[in-house]
């Protein structure tokens, strides 16, 4: 068995929440605009993380940057909704 893509999301109401959500909802997406938009953004801006710090950097910057507002937004907010992406 494994589990289904939405315990992936993070619960902002306290329903179903797993502290490893803090880190498999930075690769959700709610859909194609979602999804492109930010490999975009990535492409854009990550070159230029890249090109100063290299690829660990990139990865470390995208990890500590997600992981944080995630945490930020999971203490901050509350209410009846998910959180996806890392946008």
């Amino acid at each position: 068995g494994g589990h289904q893509l939405t315990s992936w999301r993070m619960y902002h109401d306290g329903r179903s929440f797993r502290p490893l959500q803090l880190l498999t909802s930075m690769f959700c997406h709610r859909g194609y605009r979602h999804l492109s938009s930010n490999l975009f953004g990535l492409y854009v801006f990550g070159r230029a993380v890249e090109e100063q710090s290299g690829s660990l950097g990139v990865i470390f910057a995208y990890l500590f940057c997600g992981l944080f507002a995630n945490l930020a937004s999971k203490i901050r907010l509350h209410g009846h909704f998910a959180s996806l992406g890392a946008s």
